[in-house]
């Protein structure tokens, strides 16, 4: 567990984000604040194990006390541990009361009694979307995760338990995940590519979500096919075979293009394209697939990789 503190001496300068800092609990670090705490020089955020004196108050009880006696107890707690910012009561709590006044925007939704936890799940999930995207910067998976968690979560599937175990189910990719050469929007961008969507963030999630509602049966529609004749019958049969394409991209630009790691690769974004066009040449049952996919593949990567051996 962490513990967040509020360190009055940039505070008071204005310094908001060297102002809050957070450790670990019993960590050294935090053995040093609440030493700051008793001193006068810092305030917890919340309520801190152990028995204390009671001028020693926290945030939250500032913020819960009723009418003025949020800036009673602040004098008490500045007095009662001769803080160096005792002089500075009133900028202090001016300050303060600023932070502990702030209107936070909220979302309420109201549903009738009876509501299905289906139901409810499915309107939470798009305020997510729309909310955070405008806040607080989220990756593409992670908006994924919450616009597809309506579907997915009916039948048993969770994205980002599946993306957590993808180095054991497809241990190909433990390498290159580890050392972030493949991420979380990778496979969604070959997942996408391969059922004929576009990679860009704007489109990506609402074609994924009409593809998966077809392959859980959320919407009518049956099975998905790719733009190379393949028919997805389930959405894990869709993630093993993006997640199956992306490791045998991995697997030839260091194997069989010169790559000798992901170090080597300056253009990690072209594992993507790669992967969906693996998913073509296995697919498409044209002939000589292999041969006119395979020289596309390696002229553009062996280019890429003679660039970054040059530099």
């Amino acid at each position: 567990m962490v513990r967040f503190f509020l360190k009055l001496d940039p505070f008071l300068k204005g310094d908001f984000d060297e102002a809050v800092v957070v450790e670990r609990n019993g960590s050294p670090g935090f053995k040093d604040l609440v030493d700051e705490w008793y001193r006068g020089e810092a305030l917890p955020f919340g309520p801190i194990s152990g028995p204390h004196p009671p001028h020693l108050i926290t945030l939250y009880d500032l913020l819960m006390a009723p009418g003025p006696s949020a800036g009673s107890l602040l004098d008490a707690y500045l007095s009662g541990t001769s803080s160096p910012y005792a002089p500075s009561f009133g900028k202090l709590f001016g300050s303060l009361n600023s932070l502990l006044h702030y209107d936070l925007d909220a979302v309420v939704l109201s549903f009738s009694p009876g509501t299905g936890s289906s139901a409810i799940v499915s309107a939470i999930s798009p305020v997510f979307v729309n909310v955070n995207s405008k806040g607080t910067k989220l990756t593409l998976f992670d908006l994924a995760v919450a616009h597809l968690f309506p579907l997915l979560h009916p039948i048993g599937l969770n994205l980002r338990s599946l993306w957590n175990r993808l180095p054991t189910t497809h241990p190909g990719l433990a390498g290159p995940i580890s050392k972030d050469f493949v991420e979380p929007d990778d496979i969604l961008r070959v997942m996408a590519m391969i059922t004929g969507g576009s990679v860009k963030k704007a489109t990506l999630l609402n074609h994924l979500h009409g593809v998966v509602s077809r392959l859980t049966g959320a919407s009518p529609g049956g099975p998905v096919t790719s733009p190379a004749g393949h028919s997805f019958s389930s959405f894990l049969d869709l993630w093993d075979e993006a997640a199956s394409c992306l490791e045998e991209a991995y697997e030839r630009i260091v194997k069989d293009y010169g790559a000798l790691g992901p170090e080597w690769i300056p253009y990690g974004a072209m594992i993507v394209p790669l992967a969906a066009l693996i998913h073509v040449e296995r697919r498409s049952g044209a002939p000589g697939a292999r041969d006119k996919v395979g020289s596309c593949q390696e002229l553009c990567v062996r280019v890429c990789v003679r660039g970054a051996y040059r530099s």
